[in-house]
């Protein structure tokens, strides 16, 4: 089991500005996360732009993950979800509804 190190809200998480393209079974979506937003990840599918809030930062080695509630965007999502984001070397989304998990995306 890893050990995570929480980041409190008003701290920054020195991950960079990262943009990346995610793989699922409907296409591709891009996902943006700042350091200079923590409040949220933006999420752009079809000429159309979503933001779903972080609810908790964490650190662990060189990895970051970003977690919080996927908003609904039925091409993406069927249904309100919450993410775990993975911020390294293979970046990663999982999506998780009733304690199991949904879903892991990938990047191209």
């Amino acid at each position: 089991m890893t050990n995570w190190l929480r980041i409190g809200d008003h701290e920054t998480a020195l991950f960079g500005n990262r943009r990346w393209e995610f793989k699922f079974s409907g296409g591709t979506y891009l996902l943006v996360a700042t350091e200079a937003d923590q409040e949220f990840i933006s999420i752009e599918y079809n000429n159309k732009t979503e933001l779903w809030p972080i609810a908790l930062k964490e650190k662990s080695g060189d990895t970051y993950k970003l977690s919080g509630m996927a908003d609904w965007v039925p091409e993406i999502l069927e249904d309100v979800r919450w993410f775990e984001l993975f911020i390294c070397p293979a970046p990663n989304i999982t999506y998780w509804g009733d304690s199991v998990i949904y879903r892991t995306d990938f990047t191209i």
